[in-house]
């Protein structure tokens, strides 16, 4: 009915090492940040310029609306830099001679407009953020990989150590628990 001391030791012993036990999360998580980090690029890439092919401009839009704050938050202006509002663009989704108020250094209302017309002067344009979102994004993605990656790797290591303290003590404890 009741479990010797032993039997619970061995029953615990086993139970830990398991497949799929705790202590593989901490390598699993490591081994994908590593992997993702070599092709984050090409994912982030490919999302925006998901995302710029189908921009129609309504806020209310999800795509439309993560695509304008990932602009504001990093200043950044299309996926490679401004020009991409003028060739990556559906042209029945967005006129391809403005570019979004989230690109303008001051955003208003229609800040954008008419950035590619070549009849507008260019003293009258609003300053805008020329650069590409990717790099930023990338970079920010890369960041958070290997910060993911190093807190799996010292979380492992932590693990192993309580791994050896345990057979230390099981050692000891053997004497007592017989």
């Amino acid at each position: 009915m009741f479990r010797s001391h032993e039997a619970e030791w061995k029953h615990a012993s086993r139970l830990r090492s398991r497949p799929g036990s705790d202590h593989h999360y901490p390598m699993c998580c490591w081994n994908l940040a590593f992997i993702f980090s070599d092709e984050s690029e090409d994912i982030i890439s490919e999302k925006l310029g998901g995302f710029i092919a189908t921009y129609s401009g309504e806020d209310d839009v999800n795509t439309d609306h993560v695509f304008n704050v990932l602009m504001e938050e990093f200043d950044c202006c299309g996926v490679n830099n401004v020009s991409d509002w003028n060739t990556m663009t559906n042209e029945d989704e967005w006129r391809q001679e403005n570019i979004p108020d989230s690109c303008c250094v001051n955003m208003t209302s229609r800040c954008g407009w008419d950035y590619f017309n070549p009849d507008v002067d260019e003293a009258a344009k609003e300053p805008i953020h020329e650069s590409g979102c990717l790099t930023k994004a990338v970079d920010t993605v890369k960041a958070h990989m290997q910060l993911a990656g190093i807190l799996a790797l010292v979380i492992l290591v932590v693990e192993f150590i309580q791994i050896i303290f345990a057979c230390a003590l099981r050692k000891d404890a053997k004497g007592v628990l017989a």
